[in-house]
């Protein structure tokens, strides 16, 4: 093949996948032979110790793509993603995209020598840049990687995701496929956790929710806080986020040394060991909807800016005085309220800790160093907080089963336990993604953190503070603009006000809906395809009249669990595709009957609360 044709598939990839880039000049891995099998197509070898190991069939790869597609959830299933360790001879992959064209497919090629070669010498490469194909190269993908497990599993099809290793790969390359199992994992270890999160907690949400919604109105958003951040040359300081864990007792006096030459910001547990060595964060967060009241109890604590969302403890409110910044986590309601300011809330993205929400803080508003203090996520010696944050704290007992041993930053182990340890994840996805960000861990103890450097807070604070002048970080943050000007918040009142007379018109349509529904299981039990087609076309223009709204986004804050469940039914489809009409109709009786027991509950709210607003 012309160099030209091959520069521009190169482009092309490049131009699709941009952090494929650095590929085209990476050293070869592997030496890559290509041969032809017994019918004549072109297939390829990998030498490794003195042999060479064929990537897919030498005889028939109709034969091994016809095993490989029997297993797959994908044949009865449209929504089932495919995700592909290696490309093969790309015979698999043009087959299951033909085969299956609804469905997604995500392909890590681990050899970078076995994809240029497919690229340089296949005929057709089209495929790769399908628009439903996603594709990752080489070692050092995992924020790619991460990037497109996140879009592409989510809470509604984790369970009926499918994963392919194409032949030779697993044992050729296995360290590459433990890790690409392993990033699998996590992300469903990520989805089955906000998932219990959601359900278990939800009326405790709803409750926060109501308790704080005016409070946002009238506070600030994290998107004016991240621009002002870098305005005023954020990118040329270090931010460091200051944690609770057992290991900030060691080290906590060093902080004094950075107050104004860094942007200190603390989580609600690091509060009162900071006050009360006399240093004072620039921005403190909290999240928890309940976290106890006597972490804020320290004098100096009233004034300081507040990263919050709309679930933390409003309680927290009432001795508070400062500015809180809201950003927007995920609840639909709230995006759709604040479509029209959406750029001024901002989004944060959280990996269930509320050190997570301050990482993701500091990254947003453009700090190109990032240092972790007090992180430790685990539990040195049986202790799972500084002694100064929780007064008389009890160490707890490492022989109960649900603590485990990971790797410390000395190569040693160290006890943690699951949520932590998905914290930790969290942490080492979010790093991988961000190349152009120093990241430095300087707890001095705790569980290891892939991808940060390990140093004393006093080397930290060398390499990141010295010579750097005084900045007043607080006065920037309190300089910030409300989230809404005072026409804004009318109008946001006047929103809230009109919500019982929309629930009203949706009850309505919800009512004309169910009778719509029993109609059409009588045509369908009657075999009157007439009526049922009149019925079911009177159910669509029902579903698409109530489908969005400020009342929808409402009610589907109230319906966590049965959200689940018809997400579920919706992918779990009857492989029988004569009872497609029997799945439809099961959706929307699901469907109507959740939110008419969520426009109950919401109701009964909207009473009790209606004086808030």
């Amino acid at each position: 093949m012309e160099n030209k044709e091959i520069e521009k598939r190169y482009s092309e990839l490049v131009y699709n996948y941009p952090y494929l880039k650095n590929i085209i000049n990476e050293s070869e891995d592997e030496k890559v032979h290509i041969d032809m099998d017994l019918n004549n197509k072109r297939i390829y070898s990998i030498e490794k110790n003195e042999h060479s190991y064929f990537m897919s069939s030498r005889y028939d790869c109709e034969i091994v793509t016809a095993f490989l597609i029997n297993k797959l959830n994908a044949q009865t299933n449209p929504f089932a993603p495919i995700l592909v360790f290696g490309v093969g001879d790309l015979f698999f992959i043009k087959t299951i995209r033909d085969k299956f064209p609804d469905n997604y497919v995500y392909i890590h090629e681990p050899s970078v020598s076995m994809f240029r070669a497919v690229v340089e010498s296949m005929e057709d490469i089209s495929i790769l840049i399908d628009d439903h194909v996603l594709i990752t190269v080489g070692a050092n993908m995992d924020g790619a990687r991460t990037e497109i497990l996140h879009d592409l599993i989510d809470e509604k099809n984790y369970f009926i995701a499918d994963i392919v290793c194409m032949p030779q790969y697993d044992h050729l390359m296995a360290q590459a496929y433990s890790e690409f199992l392993r990033a699998i994992h996590t992300r469903v270890e990520q989805i089955v956790m906000q998932k219990n999160t959601d359900i278990v907690l939800n009326d405790e949400h709803i409750n926060t929710f109501w308790n704080n919604i005016t409070d946002i109105i009238n506070q600030y958003g994290v998107g004016t806080l991240t621009n002002e951040l870098k305005n005023n040359d954020s990118e040329n300081y270090a931010a460091f986020i200051v944690s609770a864990g057992p290991s900030l007792d060691k080290n906590v006096d060093e902080l004094k040394k950075i107050q104004g030459r860094a942007m200190i910001m603390a989580v609600d547990t690091a509060l009162k060991p900071l006050l009360k060595k006399g240093i004072v964060p620039d921005i403190i967060a909290s999240v928890d909807p309940h976290k106890p009241l006597s972490l804020f109890e320290s004098d100096g604590f009233a004034e300081l800016p507040m990263l919050v969302d709309i679930n933390y403890n409003s309680e927290i409110s009432k001795m508070h005085t400062g500015k809180r910044f809201y950003a927007w986590s995920g609840e639909s309601f709230i995006k759709e309220l604040f479509k029209n300011e959406f750029s001024r809330l901002d989004i944060i993205e959280s990996g269930g800790s509320v050190a997570c929400n301050l990482l993701s803080l500091a990254i947003r508003s453009g700090f190109k160093t990032i240092v972790l203090v007090g992180q430790d996520l685990a539990y040195p010696e049986g202790k799972g907080h500084s002694k100064l944050s929780y007064d008389n704290e009890n160490n707890i007992d490492l022989k109960k089963k649900k603590y485990y041993e990971v790797e410390d930053i000395y190569g040693g182990k160290i006890y943690t336990e699951n949520n932590m340890n998905a914290y930790r994840k969290w942490f080492e996805g979010t790093i991988s993604r961000y190349t152009d960000i120093e990241f430095i861990d300087a707890t001095e103890g705790g569980a290891k953190i892939n991808g940060t450097d390990i140093m004393t807070l006093n080397e930290a604070i060398t390499k990141c503070c010295n010579g750097k002048k005084t900045e007043r970080w607080r006065e920037i943050v309190n300089g910030c603009a409300k989230l809404l000007s005072e026409d804004e918040k009318e109008e946001k009142i006047a929103k809230l006000k009109a919500l019982p007379n929309k629930l009203d018109r949706l009850q309505k349509e919800l009512k004309t809906g169910e009778k719509k529904i029993k109609r059409a299981r009588k045509a369908q039990a009657k075999n009157d395809i007439i009526n049922l087609k009149k019925e079911l076309n009177g159910i669509i223009k029902i579903n698409h009249k109530i489908d969005e709204g400020l009342e929808i986004a409402l009610l589907n804050m109230y319906n966590a669990k049965e959200s689940y469940e018809v997400a579920t039914a919706i992918y779990d489809l009857d492989k029988n595709q004569e009872n497609e009409i029997d799945n439809t109709l099961k959706i929307c009786e699901l469907t109507n009957k959740q939110y008419q027991k969520a426009l109950k509950q919401a109701r009964k709210d909207l009473a009790n609360k209606f004086n808030m607003l």
